[in-house]
């Protein structure tokens, strides 16, 4: 009968003990992969010994998602209906420390307009993208470059610098 007993309160203990145990925090990419990102904006800077910009520009007509197995979604996004169209889809790899996403390539991370005219003066946007913030609802991804451009109206390349963050909402 005391063993019986003691069973039962071995089990209760069991219970309540595993019934206390915190909810483990959502890693990175849990997070990553929950849903489809919505473009908010991107926000850069450039600057070069022959002009300097910088600019927020909208980028609500473009989306990604992360799928767990490390496929990378690009969409062009209709601001009206928020009806998704598929723009290529490539392999990604999230570093060990959760710090940085790896893309094959920027295309469709970028409007076509934009990736047009970044094309047009050679300017390559890196692949390896930082992870700035993420929680459930917001993705902050930053990056630079530093590179020699041509300009077709100067004889010599140009040494450019370019930071840039793209933020996305749930």
């Amino acid at each position: 009968m005391k063993i019986k007993n003691l069973l039962k309160l071995l089990v209760l203990v069991g219970l309540v003990a595993t019934s206390c145990k915190k909810k483990s925090e959502p890693t990175t990419k849990d997070l990553l992969t929950a849903h489809i990102w919505i473009g908010v904006n991107l926000n850069y800077t450039v600057s070069s010994i022959v002009f300097a910009d910088a600019q927020l520009v909208d980028t609500d007509s473009t989306a990604v998602e992360f799928t767990r197995d490390n496929i990378a979604i690009f969409y062009t996004r209709d601001v009206n209906t928020g009806l998704l169209t598929e723009r290529n889809r490539q392999n990604y790899t999230l570093s060990a420390d959760n710090k940085k996403i790896e893309v094959s390539s920027t295309e469709g991370l970028l409007t076509p307009e934009i990736q047009a005219s970044l094309l047009a003066v050679g300017i390559t946007i890196p692949t390896s993208i930082n992870i700035e913030k993420i929680t459930a609802t917001e993705l902050i991804l930053k990056g630079s470059l530093q590179q020699n451009i041509s300009i077709p109206q100067l004889p010599i390349p140009i040494a450019l610098t370019a930071n840039y963050t793209w933020t996305y909402k749930k």
